[in-house]
């Protein structure tokens, strides 16, 4: 391989990272001078008219940062947005189990209520219905309980009989245990009758423990009836918000897409600086970045300065290399077309030589029937 080449390859990459150190100098530079033009906003103009940094470089790097900004903003609204919706359930399920503790309690306050009611005497006619099978289901919850007493006490004569007795318990455990349930049932529906605010209990309502129960149960549906209301308004900011997430689709899809967004336009922002550095430390520099550059640049644009003539002059011994590469290559090429010529020359020669000795024998067969047509 040529060795030029391989100097080439060497230069190339030389001149690569000598324009990547240039291009972070300049860089660096515009971003600089860019910071001093949102302290000062003036700046931008320049000291005189017409020798202002270029407009178009300035429009893009404001639509540039605003584009940043928004992208920044509306992701902290996104996720504000998923935090508050996250709050909100949590706030809901928090009401939800506050709401079912509350039901539990009113369940057990109607419980109590309707068998201390049922209990006491008084207000027959309001009472009777609810009295006349709590005493069904007493009735029969002691007659079982009393079979269940008998054949515990029995004396067992033999494994048959067991087995048949025990079948016998667990068959009135099981009707035992329905009507303990049923006499429950009864209580509660008696208690959240006759503890109603229309109730036809009259003054023995507002006595005693029957006052305290019914003040609590009271209390317990006042909590139930706000917590409903809180929740459903909860669950009405909730609604609105997952559709106000999800209208342009998956939140964290949405907040990837903006975050890859501000990439790009981190990008071009840096490509903006470069642009405008470049221009501040190019021949006019001085002139339209008059009013932004101060004494502290100089030794950041002798920097970029000096790098630029490192790469011209790796430029040139570049082109150098090729230049001297392909004057080889041409002089290469005129010596084979020469060899070209000269083989051309040597066929052509013997196609002559061969030419001669045909006409020669040509001339030798003509004089020979010259001869014959004498001796006629």
């Amino acid at each position: 391989m040529d060795e030029r080449q391989k100097s080439i390859r060497e230069l190339e990459m030389k001149k690569r990272e000598d324009q990547e150190a240039q291009d972070r100098l300049f860089e660096s530079l515009g971003e600089l001078l860019f910071s001093r033009i949102e302290a000062n906003p003036a700046l931008a103009g320049g000291k005189e008219p017409g020798a202002s940094p270029p407009e178009a470089e300035l429009v893009e790097y404001r639509a540039t940062q605003k584009e940043i900004g928004d992208s920044r903003n509306y992701i902290k609204t996104i996720e504000n947005d998923v935090q508050k919706l996250k709050e909100l359930e949590g706030e809901i399920t928090l009401k939800e189990k506050q709401k079912a503790q509350e039901k539990a309690e009113l369940s057990a306050g109607y419980l109590s209520f309707g068998e201390i009611v049922l209990g006491k005497g008084g207000n027959e006619e309001a009472l009777k219905i609810y009295r006349d099978q709590a005493a069904a289901l007493n009735a029969a919850i002691n007659a079982m309980e009393e079979s269940l007493d008998e054949l515990v006490e029995r004396e067992e004569k033999g494994v048959f009989q067991w087995i048949g007795k025990n079948a016998q318990g667990i068959m009135l455990r099981s009707r035992l245990q329905k009507s303990r349930s049923s006499l429950r049932k009864l209580y509660a529906r008696a208690g959240e009758k006759l503890s109603a605010p229309d109730s036809s209990l009259g003054e023995m309502i507002n006595s005693g423990e029957i006052l305290s129960l019914r003040e609590k149960i009271e209390e317990n549906r006042a909590k139930i009836a706000s917590l409903g209301t809180e929740i459903s308004l909860l669950n009405a900011e909730k609604r609105k918000l997952g559709e106000s997430l999800g209208a342009e689709g998956n939140p964290q899809r949405k907040i990837q897409s903006l975050e890859n967004h501000i990439l790009h336009s981190g990008e071009e922002l840096k490509g903006i600086y470069r642009r405008f550095g470049k221009a501040a430390a190019g021949p006019t520099g001085k002139n339209c970045f008059s009013a932004l550059l101060e004494e502290g640049d100089n030794p950041l644009l002798e920097k970029t300065a000096s790098l630029g003539e490192t790469i011209r002059d790796t430029e040139d011994k570049i082109e150098k290399l090729k230049i001297a590469i392909a004057i080889d290559e041409g002089q290469g090429e005129i010596e084979k077309l020469q060899r070209a010529v000269e083989d051309r020359r040597r066929r052509i020669a013997l196609e002559e030589k061969v030419i001669s000795d045909l006409e020669e024998q040509i001339r030798g067969v003509e004089k020979h029937i010259q001869n014959l047509r004498e001796q006629l």
